[in-house]
């Protein structure tokens, strides 16, 4: 949900809150891994948005998996390496990190003759550039009067820093300095303890032992080794600054669903497969149980529902997005008519915005920009179901420009499915759902009744738990609302003729709770398929009667149930 900057964060007071009683740095205090979940178009970009607005002056990288050509530790920690070295505060300074530079080096090629020469070679290069002189000799260089200078330093300090590699641990301080010396000490520490089962080695050795791991491919190790040089980085730039550098630093993940490398939505055929063993939130996770105070604040975002792994659950703090409640929608139509200087604003729109978009957010924006768009180019004001047929505003940033509003809620929705539009993975899934959106209540029977013959019921609903457009009662599940009545028009598109039309389906579901004696479902669904003598039939003793409880019942019997959080 892109929202103006100006308007705020409406409906997530929850997470705000909890963000800012850990942004701010305690000593000592143990950093949650925030997981943010929610289906498409719940404000899960927007609020990492706002926390990166909120919290300018601390040390912040966003990664934008949707947007990631690759999405594996190294080019993850790449990125966010970069963004944090370039923020610089007047308190907190510049952020170097010299462990990470030096652990990038485990991906080199191993070379064929005298590998230690070469790894000492290699880190004297990486160090020499974290070096105070190294800095002057840069700026030297651009100044044509010195450039000899220039030319100078620079090979004296490669050469120190190379002795430095070398050198006792008692005498790297005064060849390198206090960084050089520091970060070198952690490898050796690092490879020689978690790699080597507890030997002490030098800077070089332990490089080509990193190598032969990355040779023989095992890559667990080289990612692991990033993430704990990256957070030991971290760590070490508060190291004695903590009267001045009081705000923990952010990485914000967004799209966290991409990092596993698999889609959330395969068609369930089969058992969804175990993520990647180098997924990049499991190994932070899996490093912050043994270095519970890296003041690193990590908030991620995805669409289903996080899997707690067994090595870190505690670690892992989920918190689901709400759809909004109808003060909260009344409040964010307040705040874009307070942004846009309208006056398209009264009790029953808000009304009717809640009960079309069941409280989700992106409907909700999308739907208040085409009313006023409506209102203003026919002087009349529309019904917000209406809007769902228009085109979507011309500032919506998508690459479905011309997509009906609508058809654009569903693709947010199904935003993970693999495939283009047109795949069959897609089509599939959507034909499926549209099935399984007809029900008020997805139990075992009416699963297996409704998927093909060749897909598992028990895949489907293990896949069902992790969506988080989807609630759980008990054994049974239910449809986001808003979803549901999106899928209800696809429904109604199957031809006639196929086993699973509109008819079909509603016949079914009709037939089964008729037999099982459930009067109300039975008809709900005789309602879908037209018959509505039957529930005049059922309601015709209370209005013979003159009592009003026929009109609790034909609410009961035509109204769906709302996951939790959305009455």
């Amino acid at each position: 949900m892109a929202l103006e900057s100006e308007i705020g964060l409406v409906g997530r007071d929850g997470i705000t809150a909890l963000v800012e009683s850990l942004v701010e740095r305690r000593h000592k205090q143990p950093l949650p891994v925030i997981v943010a979940f929610g289906p498409g178009g719940s404000g899960k970009t927007s609020l990492l948005d706002h926390v990166r607005r909120r919290y300018r002056d601390a040390p912040t990288a966003k990664v934008d998996l949707d947007r990631a050509g690759s999405r594996s530790c190294k080019d993850i920690l790449d990125v966010a390496a970069e963004q944090l070295r370039s923020c610089q505060h007047a308190e907190f300074g510049r952020m170097r990190l010299p462990r990470y530079d030096l652990a990038r080096l485990a991906l080199y090629n191993e070379p064929a003759d005298d590998p230690h020469h070469r790894a000492r070679e290699l880190a004297a290069k990486q160090m020499t550039r974290l070096v105070a002189v190294a800095d002057a000799a840069e700026v030297v260089e651009m100044l044509p009067p010195a450039q000899g200078l220039g030319k100078v330093l620079r090979p004296l300090l490669l050469r120190l820093i190379g002795l430095a590699v070398i050198a006792p641990r008692s005498l790297r301080w005064l060849l390198g300095g206090p960084r050089v010396a520091s970060a070198l000490r952690w490898f050796e520490n690092y490879v020689g303890h978690e790699l080597k089962s507890g030997q002490r080695l030098k800077f070089d050795a332990a490089l080509v032992h990193t190598w032969s791991l990355n040779r023989s491919g095992d890559t667990l190790e080289i990612d692991r080794l990033l993430v704990a040089a990256f957070l030991a980085d971290i760590t070490a730039a508060y190291r004695f600054r903590g009267c001045y550098r009081r705000m923990n630093s952010l990485l914000l993940l967004d799209g966290a669903d991409l990092l596993d490398g698999i889609d959330s939505y395969l068609p369930p055929q089969r058992p969804r497969p175990a993520a990647r063993a180098t997924d990049f939130l499991s190994l932070v996770a899996e490093r912050r149980v043994k270095e519970p105070h890296v003041p690193l604040l990590v908030i991620a975002t995805k669409q289903s529902a996080p899997s707690l792994p067994d090595s870190a659950p505690s670690v892992f703090l989920p918190v689901r997005l709400e759809p909004f409640t109808l003060a909260q929608t009344r409040q964010f139509l307040a705040e874009w008519n307070r942004t846009r200087n309208s006056t398209v604003e009264s009790e029953a729109l808000v009304e009717e915005l809640q009960e079309v978009t069941h409280g989700h957010p992106l409907a909700v924006r999308l739907a208040i920009q085409l009313v006023q768009f409506v209102f203003a180019r026919d002087q009349v004001l529309p019904s917000v179901r209406a809007v769902f047929d228009e085109r979507l505003p011309v500032d919506e940033t998508t690459t479905f420009q011309d997509a009906m509003v609508g058809d654009y809620l569903l693709l947010r929705f199904f935003q993970r499915i693999p495939g283009a539009e047109e795949m069959p993975e897609r089509e599939a899934a959507r034909e499926i759902f549209a099935r399984l959106a007809a029900p008020r209540l997805l139990d075992r029977h009416v699963i297996r009744a409704l998927l093909p013959s060749t897909w598992s019921a028990e895949n489907m609903r293990a896949l069902l738990a992790q969506l988080s457009f989807v609630s759980q009662q008990g054994d049974n599940f239910v449809l986001h609302p808003l979803l549901r009545d999106l899928l209800a028009r696809r429904l109604r598109e199957v031809p006639e003729d196929q086993p699973f039309s509109h008819r079909n389906v509603h016949r079914l579901l009709n037939d089964r709770y008729d037999s099982l004696g459930q009067r109300e479902d039975a008809l709900y669904h005789a309602l879908a398929l037209g018959e509505v003598h039957l529930v005049a039939h059922r309601l015709r003793p209370h209005v013979d009667e003159r009592s009003d409880r026929w009109i609790a019942e034909l609410a009961a019997i035509a109204e769906a149930p709302m996951p939790p959080g959305e009455g």
